[in-house]
């Protein structure tokens, strides 16, 4: 198993490759060696954080209706230690719960993968205009829900970069070039280790 992101886009999105697929040609994918797929759920949660989403934007132009994410791009993104498993990573219990959210959000999408009943159907017992009503309300609570999991994922992953929450998109794109020891005497001296490697899979022995 492992990770992987659509070549063009209008927004970076990774996701879960599940094992013995093909990839594309270009190969965008991350595998962690010898990493089962509930390690590499903390790394999902980091690479959907805004930090990282703002260190890829100042690598591919702003101009362009459907930007390009290649492997070179991604694979220079600093990646701090994520966690090893759901259970010992804060990221990889949120991102987890958020796809638990998303995946119940399909059950009711006929074109989706997970799908199981109609919205109106799922929305138990009533007449057909109290179960749109349950249904859209569920909805929007799974969705708030959802919006407070990424805030919390990118909360995470700038204390996980050492950054402050105020750090701008420059700062947040040069983590990984400098020293691990931090000159600020606010920080107390230390930023959590990084790796900057050429490429994402070798970024991956961090976990």
């Amino acid at each position: 198993p492992g990770l992987t992101w659509p070549r063009r886009t209008g927004g970076l999105s990774f996701r879960i490759l599940p094992a013995g697929c093909v990839f594309g040609d270009k190969s965008p994918v991350i595998l962690a060696r010898g990493a089962d797929l509930p390690s590499l759920v903390p790394l999902l949660g980091y690479l959907n954080a805004a930090p990282v989403a703002q260190m890829v934007g100042l690598m591919v132009s702003r101009s362009e209706l459907a930007q390009s994410f290649e492997v070179g791009i991604v694979g220079s993104c600093a990646i701090p230690n994520v966690g090893h498993s759901i259970a010992d990573s804060k990221l990889g219990r949120l991102a987890r719960r958020a796809w638990s959210l998303r995946r119940d959000l399909d059950r009711e999408c006929e074109a989706a993968r997970a799908f199981v009943l109609p919205v109106v159907l799922e929305a138990g017992e009533g007449e057909l205009g109290s179960r749109v009503q349950t249904s859209a309300s569920l909805r929007r609570s799974r969705d708030e829900e959802l919006t407070e999991i990424q805030h919390e994922i990118d909360q995470e992953s700038v204390r996980l970069l050492g950054l402050r929450e105020t750090g701008t998109a420059s700062e947040v794109a040069g983590v990984g070039s400098g020293p691990s020891q931090s000159d600020d005497p606010e920080d107390g001296g230390s930023r959590p280790q990084l790796v900057k490697n050429d490429s994402a899979t070798e970024a991956l022995e961090c976990l």
